[in-house]
């Protein structure tokens, strides 16, 4: 799959992570984990496509609010698809969404407090994913045959955590995940994100927000590397972080490199 021409042009930020290249050489199996932003309505040949790649468990991080107001897009063939959902929300930076909205068509926020604001998100995540994480490794460990798919409504935050997760214990470097993280930047929009809150949440952005809104939409390693600095603040390093809070123990890291790498 090429990195420029999604396979789902009506959702471009789906992709997998397979092809990737750990610091052993060792090669993430492709077909096996895939990410993305909420599934769109498909074409009959979309779906036969997704069909083809054989998703069994999806890891649906949206928050309660986000799966009432829409549901993921799956052909009937794969109504059995084993879901994994979030059962409390993620706050950003502490505060609810439509207040966050509401400040940022009253223009009470800049782009540098909307920067903060990212910021401070990802600084949360390690603690508000561990959990996530813990029954992803497990799923992957267990699971024989089949790919999974973890997705969130843009695909670029939290999914974009939660797979860096993925991959730094699977032993891939920082840059190779900084690089898969930032391909997010290349397919979603400020136009698309504008979209996306109106139709979720049904929250409308004016047009006078740009400028603050544009550092949310922003696929940063500064922000990344907010959640990693929170780590290695916290547990010591991504490895330590990974054993001691997520529970991955070393030989539980060994099988889950059996499952998805290869040489």
């Amino acid at each position: 799959m090429s990195s420029t021409e999604p396979m789902f042009p009506d959702t471009p930020n789906f992709r997998e992570l397979g092809g990737l290249r750990n610091a052993r050489g060792q090669r993430v199996r492709r077909g096996k984990v895939f990410r993305s932003e909420l599934l769109t309505p498909m074409s009959e040949s979309e779906q036969a496509m997704l069909r083809g790649l054989q998703i069994r468990t999806v890891f649906d991080l949206r928050n309660p609010h986000e799966r009432a107001a829409k549901k993921p897009v799956w052909p009937a063939a794969q109504d059995d698809v084993l879901r994994h959902v979030m059962e409390r929300e993620m706050p950003v930076a502490g505060a609810d969404l439509k207040q966050l909205v509401d400040n940022l068509n009253a223009g009470s926020l800049d782009a540098q407090d909307t920067a903060e604001i990212m910021r401070e998100t990802y600084r949360r995540m390690p603690e508000h994913f561990a959990d996530v994480l813990t029954e992803l490794f497990s799923t992957l460990i267990r699971e024989d045959g089949g790919g999974a798919l973890v997705h969130c409504t843009a695909g670029k935050d939290r999914t974009g955590f939660v797979c860096a997760m993925l991959l730094s214990a699977l032993d891939v470097p920082m840059d190779a995940i900084e690089q898969d993280y930032l391909l997010s930047a290349r397919f979603f929009t400020l136009k698309r994100l504008m979209e996306k809150l109106e139709q979720t949440y049904g929250l409308r952005l004016e047009s006078g927000t740009t400028a603050a809104l544009a550092a949310m939409v922003q696929v940063s390693p500064e922000y990344l590397g907010a959640a990693i600095r929170t780590i290695e603040k916290d547990w010591g390093s991504v490895p330590a972080y990974l054993e001691q809070r997520v529970g991955l123990s070393a030989d539980a890291r060994a099988r889950l490199q059996s499952r998805l790498l290869e040489d």
